[in-house]
């Protein structure tokens, strides 16, 4: 009997033991433990969202209406991934809002608001808490399009208050 990859789920565990029973109780050697490999994608995931858990004060939502987490840790620092959340948030859940971070981009592009820099036409990215690597892909795309937001924002804010 082999090694087995699975995903890691206590039920797979509680499989790898009730084949190690199996197979010892019929005199075949086999080490639940020592064989039931843990995928590294999987590995990778859990590890990277009990890091971000620990980062960030925030949760992960479907709801782009959800835009109200906290941005300020108790200790006065500043919480990046709540505050890019809240962004991404406000900027996706309205059309109307989203059709005007799209205009930002073409007239900031078009008129020179980004200095020398030419933005390049895409989205904001959500993170999704089934796809490990997401937190870093909003972040990056977000990094890239800071400008547009500061801008919309800006336009935004005589009619938000």
């Amino acid at each position: 009997m082999g090694h087995w990859t699975t995903d890691g789920a206590s039920s797979n565990t509680t499989m790898m033991q009730a084949m190690e029973v199996h197979l010892n109780a019929r005199q075949i050697d086999y080490d639940a433990a020592d064989n039931h490999i843990i995928c590294i994608e999987h590995n990778t995931a859990n590890t990277t969202g009990r890091m971000i858990a620990k980062a960030s004060t925030t949760q992960y939502t479907d709801n782009f209406d959800d835009f109200a987490d906290p941005v300020d840790s108790q200790d006065g620092v500043c919480d990046v991934i709540a505050l890019v959340r809240n962004i991404v948030c406000f900027i996706r859940a309205s059309g109307q809002c989203l059709n005007r971070f799209n205009d930002t981009i073409k007239l900031g592009n078009e008129r020179g608001w980004f200095g020398d820099v030419k933005v390049p036409e895409l989205q904001l990215l959500h993170d999704v808490k089934t796809q490990w690597g997401s937190v870093y892909a909003m972040l990056k795309k977000f990094r890239m399009l800071r400008l547009v937001c500061v801008i919309l924002i800006k336009s935004l804010l005589p009619l938000i208050l």
